[in-house]
Parts: structure tokens; C-alpha cells; sequence
């Protein structure tokens, strides 16, 4: 999908290989390697989104890194596109019908910027009645696999979000205090 809104398929690559991973500077030939795109496609690539700001060079010895500039006003808003697209994020979107009826599905921004959490911390909320948990399973095992790291979630339904919203429950509060990212549903609705 975002294929059909950025005219480069290297540019989406290269986007989701620095917004995925904590790591934010490669040199070039890892682009290229890690891409699996030829070298002059992703060094083109490279250029215009330097030129846009997105990175900065930095020549070390003989080779040339890209850092991702952390400062970039559009930063948050490329990294919520890709985990939407791709991953666990793009998994939940695209399963949707097959989840149940998912009022809301929500990622924490800890996970999104693959910080450490401590294991009382959710990386993924899910809101919704006769949630398909079977399907929900796979697609987390299928991420953590990818990500090589557990993923926290929980699983409540209308009634018990309610309640736990009423109680404040300390997990939950935890995880509402924080800033996130809505797959399905939207903040405006999930706090109401």
C-alpha cells in the first residue's frame, strides 16, 4: 500500500529498515544488503531523502553512514505508516476480518520504538467481544519470531475495558499514560 503512495519501492525499503530497528545509522552497503536492491537505486534513494532531510551522512573511514535524524518533523508520522504497513502492526490491519469484532487494537509507543520495557508493560492492547484468540496468537508468535523478542498483550473485552478504564487498573494506566499508536479504532473513541 505505500507502494502506491511513495514512487520508490527501494525508498519504502529503506524507510522500514531504519524506522523498524533501533539502530539508526547503516553505511551503504548494508542498505544494499540488507534491502536486497542494487546499490545505485538505494544510493539515489539515499540522496533524495537526505535532501528532504530524513538522514544526514557521515563519512567514516572508507565508507559513508546514513543517520536517521531523530529531529525530523515527520518522523513519528513515517514510523506510524510503516508499523501500520508492515509487522505486527500490518498483521492485526490486514487480519482484521479474520480477529473477530476488534473494537480497538492499539501498540504502545515502546514497542514502536523498540525501547526496553519491563515485563508488567503491554505492547499491544486489544479492545473487542469474541476476539478470533487463536489467529491473534499466530500473528504474535509470527512477530516476535521477526522481532526476536516477546511481545505483552492483553485481550479484553467491551465490558472488562470498561471496568478496568473505571478502576484505573495499574497496568492499563500505565499503558493510556504513554503515547501509542491506534491500528484499529482511534483515541478520540477509546477514551470516551
Amino acid at each position: 500500500m505505500l507502494e502506491s503512495f511513495f514512487i520508490s519501492k527501494v525508498r519504502v525499503k529503506i524507510l522500514r529498515l531504519y524506522l523498524e530497528h533501533q539502530q539508526n545509522s547503516f553505511h551503504v552497503r548494508d542498505i544494499v544488503r540488507q534491502t536486497k536492491e542494487e546499490i545505485n537505486a538505494v544510493r539515489r534513494e539515499l540522496i533524495n531523502l537526505e535532501k528532504a532531510g530524513l538522514f544526514r551522512r557521515e563519512p567514516k573511514f572508507n565508507r559513508v553512514y546514513y543517520v536517521l535524524n531523530e529531529n525530523y518533523p515527520l518522523l513519528s508520522e513515517l514510523r506510524a505508516m510503516i508499523f501500520k504497513e508492515f509487522g505486527l502492526g500490518g498483521s492485526i490491519i490486514k487480519e482484521r476480518e479474520n480477529l473477530g469484532n476488534v473494537t480497538f487494537a492499539v501498540l504502545s509507543s515502546l514497542y514502536i520504538h523498540n525501547k526496553p520495557m519491563d515485563q508488567s508493560e503491554l505492547d499491544l492492547l486489544i479492545v473487542g467481544d469474541q476476539v478470533a484468540m487463536e489467529r491473534l496468537n499466530i500473528i504474535v508468535k509470527t512477530a516476535e519470531l521477526d522481532n526476536q523478542r516477546e511481545i505483552n498483550y492483553a485481550v479484553l473485552s467491551s465490558d472488562q475495558f470498561e471496568l478496568q478504564m473505571k478502576r484505573r487498573e495499574g497496568y492499563l494506566k500505565n499503558f493510556l499514560d504513554k503515547s501509542k499508536l491506534f491500528l484499529i479504532g482511534n483515541e478520540d473513541e477509546f477514551l470516551t
